[in-house]
């Protein structure tokens, strides 16, 4: 059950990617088969993870529906290890909409910018003194536009046993593959051949994007850590 999750679900069916962030061991991924979950209690949407779940789908069983669209969930447990190449992300999350998919990326490690459009993270956890809820905190960062809320999720034990806490999980990168080979098929299912970029091959242009883009992440954390030692001083 969610107090004030009124919000979050459509935020993440609109945005579609989603970068739960948080300390080890501090239920990221519990909180992601959570909203997973949601989803798929509609019966349209398939899971696929690297983790061990009961809910999930064989990649290789997922094909494009009838209607041409993908309609899956996809949970890639500290997929923020992975997910440092814009253009490796904006290549399998440009057609999220089109292919109605949803990218939920569970990571102590930060994901590349491009994939924290929608952050969640816990800001109380009352569990140790034993009442059974953690307050989240969520934010939609695009562009200009920002937005920020939060919400409890009351019984998180609820999930205990939907998936396996001890399997270090499968490679995100073979989950990628397989969104790759899905958005390709799924493009030349509408008569176009883009000829998106295989996996691992990186052109210059790609290379000065990235190294700008590394830029602005220090600045970022530079900017962060110069607020956190002027507010110690006072």
């Amino acid at each position: 059950m969610f107090i004030n999750g009124g919000q979050i679900f459509p935020i993440i069916q609109s945005y579609r990617l989603v970068w739960i962030a948080g300390r080890f061991s501090g239920g990221k991924t519990s909180f992601s088969y959570k909203v997973a979950e949601r989803f798929l209690k509609n019966g349209q949407y398939r899971l696929i993870s690297n983790t061990n779940c009961i809910w999930n789908d064989d990649p290789n069983d997922v094909q494009l529906m009838d209607d041409g669209m993908l309609h899956a969930v996809i949970v890639l447990d500290e997929g923020g290890q992975w997910f440092k190449s814009s253009k490796e992300i904006e290549r399998i999350a440009a057609y999220a909409a089109k292919m109605d998919c949803i990218y939920i990326i569970p990571s102590f490690w930060p994901p590349n910018r491009s994939a924290q459009v929608v952050t969640i993270q816990p800001l109380f956890n009352f569990i140790s003194a034993g009442i059974p809820a953690i307050v989240y905190s969520w934010s939609v960062s695009l562009g200009s536009f920002k937005d920020k809320g939060w919400f409890a999720w009351v019984y998180p034990q609820s999930i205990y046993g939907v998936y396996s806490r001890q399997d270090p999980g499968d490679s995100p990168e073979t989950i990628i593959s397989f969104l790759t080979q899905r958005t390709e098929e799924y493009i030349q299912s509408r008569g176009r051949n883009h000829g998106l970029q295989p996996m691992g091959e990186t052109s210059a242009a790609d290379l000065i994007f990235e190294a700008s883009n590394t830029l602005v992440q220090a600045a970022d954390s530079f900017s962060a850590l110069s607020v956190g030692k002027s507010k110690s001083k006072r």
